[in-house]
């Protein structure tokens, strides 16, 4: 083997075991016993147990925040989806003044510190007396996730020929029927790779929901709440609900890699 070989290699296996070691240890530890997990060397070869999993499920915050993470994920996803179609399918095929600064935007405001608006969000909820309700939380991360829904779809649909609206058109449809009938299916590797990516930033998030609710937590909120709270830290519990919290992404990485992977290869192709 060739030295530059042997050196790609080694750096593959470092990155490898960056990226994959603390994933290891999370689901291991998930499925070990105390003393496994308090052992002062590592402890490769146990006997699983469920055991950890089961305490978790038995507590009713974790059934509660799963619940909530769950309404305010899809709840905020499909509406960032509905309204950023329909801003995307109008920033590709409407021409107007300043519609590429608009698009510019849409991506700049993505790019701001949440420390930057959740103030401004926490008064105007505590003002509507909306505070630490599905309601608000659903539209925070609304905003939040519209401008990167947006920002996709703008480059999947700009990647539709638009002689299939045109025909259409032809044949008596309105602007929303092609939007409808012809650009959404056309889209639907876009739509799919922005939910996905929306949906597990919601579900992920921490801090919007931290400061946002006092009752309505979800299962970040949870966790942080176990891990900070009493004496002793729970390892094996923690790391059970840490994988829960993972197995989304995960699923979603084994399930729909072929559409993630033509979804971003339109995405590159409509931006270019």
């Amino acid at each position: 083997m060739k030295k530059s070989g042997l050196f790609s290699l080694i750096i593959l296996i470092i990155y490898l075991l960056f990226l994959y070691g603390p994933l290891y240890c999370l689901f291991t530890m998930a499925f070990k016993k105390r003393i496994d997990i308090v052992s002062p060397s590592f402890v490769w070869i146990f006997k699983p147990t469920l055991k950890n999993f089961k305490w978790i499920f038995s507590l009713q915050q974790v059934s509660e925040g799963l619940r909530n993470s769950l309404i305010i994920a899809m709840g905020s996803v499909f509406l960032s989806l509905g309204l950023g179609s329909l801003a995307a399918y109008a920033l590709s095929r409407f021409d107007f003044s300043g519609r590429q600064a608009l698009r510019n935007w849409t991506l700049t405001v993505r790019l701001l510190p949440p420390v930057a608006v959740i103030l401004p969000m926490y008064i105007i909820w505590q003002k509507l007396h909306l505070y630490d309700t599905y309601f608000s939380l659903i539209i925070t991360y609304m905003a939040v996730t519209l401008p990167l829904v947006i920002w996709l779809l703008v480059g999947f649909i700009s990647q539709i020929p638009k002689e299939i609206e045109e025909a259409a058109r032809m044949d008596g449809c309105n602007h929303f029927q092609v939007f409808l009938h012809v650009t959404l299916p056309s889209a639907v590797p876009g739509i799919i790779v922005s939910a996905i990516l929306a949906f597990i930033f919601v579900w992920n998030d921490l801090f919007f929901a931290f400061v946002l609710s006092s009752i309505r937590n979800t299962f970040p909120v949870v966790i942080n709440a176990m891990a900070t709270t009493g004496l002793e830290v729970r390892w094996g519990e923690m790391a059970a609900m840490g994988t829960i919290s993972a197995m989304p992404a995960l699923l979603f990485a084994i399930f729909a890699r072929n559409l993630l992977i033509r979804g971003f290869q339109g995405l590159y192709t409509g931006m270019k």
